[in-house]
């Protein structure tokens, strides 16, 4: 399998390419009056505002172009920043069965593996907890999730951003105070988190009070500002965790909505976003909003009752970003996983059993529940209280082998944390464990970037003394480049797919800091001194990594993972940047030409196609148009201007940059010129 292609157009009036640019953005204001910017914004020729945000969270406005540049509406003062309006998909079911019996809940149980049937029996259920669920809504009506909405009921507020009629990105939306569910998807992720059944089928957090975030009507689209909307209603209705099982390739932490994401979890607020169902593009494929730094990255695991055992999800999203940071972070069941579904009018409601990300991500929000109803929300604790409850989660993790292509566990390597994170979530140690790690997560980087220092605080919040030791494990590590495919030749080399990873023994040294004893409520900064693994072919571009287990004579066993490569990003990618024979020219007739005219009437268009593939994530890929008589020896500078320069070096006719894999900048498109200055 090759990595998605992609197609530029390098003229404006052309339909006939699937990449065309889109002429939706989303800008952000500087700290200035939002009436002052829309007016200023709107007062500019080619410039529609769409809609817009205010809040002190983010403050900016989604916008259409007519015949304006990216680039020249980031020069405008009041503009600070802009991003394409992306579409982003609904993490549809990777498997789905949806007429389960309800009296079948038990053949399904996962309860028992992570900790949460303990806390049951403990009594505790999430009481109080308020959880902001972007979805498609939820069918309120479902006995199981309270049967009513409103005071009283489990699913307690919301709001409906779309409607209920058919809604794509760029339509007019009709918006209602209403989140029904008309799908079944954000009504299954109610259930996993809240459900309450007369059979005695229990979610995670049954006693929590849900809000219903419904940015999807009857299809499986939405875009990044209608996402970004229902985040800021979720502050304003202050939840203390939201939820979304949502996602789209992108790599890179600084697209709009992560960052939006992230700027709540400094506010307080637990936020869980789905890893993604691409497992089987294999490694660095890992969705855009879990990205996000603070936010919950959740991989999905398989757990077998049958057989006592739980595996990673074939369907899994594999990290890391493409800035080499460590993403996932924790692992929830997401195979087979029974919960409420749609019902008719004000009936009974039914249940479906679903796979996939977007029912591993809820679950996660639900332990996260857990934690909130026992200890108290975000208003009886410090600022950073979400990031506490993020660590502990994580912290949380078991380790889980390695999933053979077949289905098979391999039980002699550990599943890398660049697919399930720390492992699966251990709810039960999330509430009861003693010791608090506070951190940055560990990200190794690559050989000319290596971070060897990392550092974590360790707390005991025991009412004794406790003692602390260290210990280091290395988990399964892989090669990621095929360098030939005799079914694909001219795509290759390429980064391997999932069925193509082997598990590989590269072992990390750590130096591990000496035990410690801790008094009552006593910190410690802790630091451990990583060294490569060696004899890695970095030519095959290895990458490994495991994790530092903090043991305690309380029984309490954290963990932190971490993850690096065995090779220069910079050396290895300057020569396999692009797949196999991409990047490739073509033209919009059907013959293969290498100079163009740029007429762009129906009957020539005489304008060159450029096809290419990345195995890599970039912030910015460009093409440039120069015209006849250009030397790059002498007229090749580099980031080249459309203006003449007082220099020798001759300008472009036109350039193309856009950022095929990442929300980093903007698809920009500038006017080409259909004759030479």
């Amino acid at each position: 399998m090759m990595r998605p292609l992609k197609c530029l157009p390098l003229a404006l009036a052309v339909a006939s390419c699937a990449q065309v640019p889109t002429n939706r953005f989303i800008v952000e204001f500087a700290e200035t009056s939002l009436l002052r910017a829309e007016n200023h914004i709107n007062a500019t020729d080619g410039i529609n505002v769409v809609q817009t945000f205010e809040s002190d969270v983010f403050r900016g406005a989604s916008i259409e172009l007519d015949g304006v540049t990216p680039d020249e509406v980031l020069a405008l003062s009041e503009v600070i920043a802009i991003w394409p309006n992306e579409r982003v998909e609904l993490l549809a079911p990777v498997k789905q069965q949806t007429a389960a019996d309800e009296g079948a809940a038990a053949e399904y149980a996962v309860h028992w593996a992570t900790g949460v049937e303990e806390l049951h029996k403990q009594g505790i259920y999430g009481e109080g907890a308020k959880i902001g669920i972007i979805d498609t809504g939820i069918w309120y009506n479902h006995n199981a999730l309270g049967g009513a909405y409103g005071d009283g009921s489990t699913v307690v507020g919301g709001y409906d951003f779309v409607g209920d009629s058919e809604w794509t990105p760029g339509q007019a939306k009709n918006p209602d105070e209403d989140p029904i569910d008309q799908q079944g998807h954000g009504t299954h992720v109610a259930g996993i988190i809240a459900g309450n059944s007369s059979t005695g089928w229990l979610g995670v957090a049954p006693r929590a009070s849900l809000y219903a975030y419904k940015i999807f009507s009857t299809g499986s689209t939405t875009d990044t500002a209608t996402i970004i909307e229902a985040l800021l209603r979720a502050y304003t209705d202050d939840v203390d965790i939201i939820t979304a099982s949502i996602s789209g390739t992108g790599g890179f932490a600084n697209n709009p909505w992560a960052i939006v994401a992230t700027r709540l979890v400094t506010k307080g607020f637990i936020i869980t976003i789905g890893a993604g169902d691409s497992g089987e593009n294999g490694p660095f494929f890992i969705g855009s909003g879990g990205s996000g730094d603070g936010v919950l990255a959740v991989a999905s695991a398989h757990v077998q009752a049958a057989k006592n055992q739980t595996l990673p999800s074939s369907f899994t999203s594999w990290g890391g970003l493409f800035d080499l940071s460590s993403k996932p972070d924790i692992s929830a069941p997401g195979t087979d996983i029974f919960s409420t579904w749609l019902g008719e009018g004000d009936g009974e409601g039914s249940f479906a059993v679903l796979s996939g990300i977007a029912v591993a991500t809820p679950y996660v929000a639900g332990v996260a529940a857990l934690w909130v109803g026992n200890f108290g929300n975000k208003k009886s604790h410090t600022a950073v209280y979400a990031n506490y409850i993020t660590m502990r989660i994580i912290n949380s993790g078991k380790d889980l082998p390695w999933l053979n292509y077949d289905g098979t566990a391999n039980t002699a390597f550990r599943a890398p944390p660049q697919q399930v994170g720390s492992g699966l979530v251990n709810a039960a140690q999330v509430i009861e464990q003693v010791t608090s790690l506070a951190y940055k997560r560990f990200s190794l980087n690559d050989t000319d970037n290596f971070q060897s220092s990392q550092v974590f605080t360790i707390e005991n919040t025991a009412q004794v003394p406790v003692v602390f030791t260290f210990e280091h494990s290395s988990w399964a590590g892989f090669e990621i480049l095929t360098e030939s495919d005799p079914a694909q030749p001219d795509k290759t080399p390429r980064i391997r797919t999932r069925k193509e990873l082997e598990p590989k023994r590269f072992e990390a040294s750590v130096e591990l800091p000496p035990s410690v004893t801790l008094g009552k409520y006593e910190t410690k900064q802790m630091e451990f001194v990583f060294t490569p693994p060696t004899g890695l072919d970095a030519s095959k571009l290895p990458v490994y990594g495991g994790t530092i287990s903090v043991k305690s004579n309380t029984t309490d066993v954290l963990v932190v993972p971490y993850q690096g490569v065995g090779f220069s990003l910079k050396e290895q990618f300057s020569k396999h940047l692009f797949a196999g024979s991409y990047p490739q020219l073509g033209s919009a007739s059907a013959q293969n030409k290498t100079r163009f005219t740029f007429d762009l009437g129906l009957s020539a268009q005489d304008f060159p196609k450029i096809f290419w593939s990345l195995n890599w994530g970039t912030t910015e890929l460009r093409f440039d148009i120069y015209g006849p008589g250009f030397s790059p020896e002498s007229d090749l500078v580099y980031p080249p201007s459309l203006a003449r320069t007082t220099t020798s070096a001759r300008p472009p006719l036109g350039s193309m940059p856009t950022a095929p894999r990442s929300s980093t900048l903007p698809r920009m498109t500038r006017k080409i010129p259909t004759r030479s200055p």
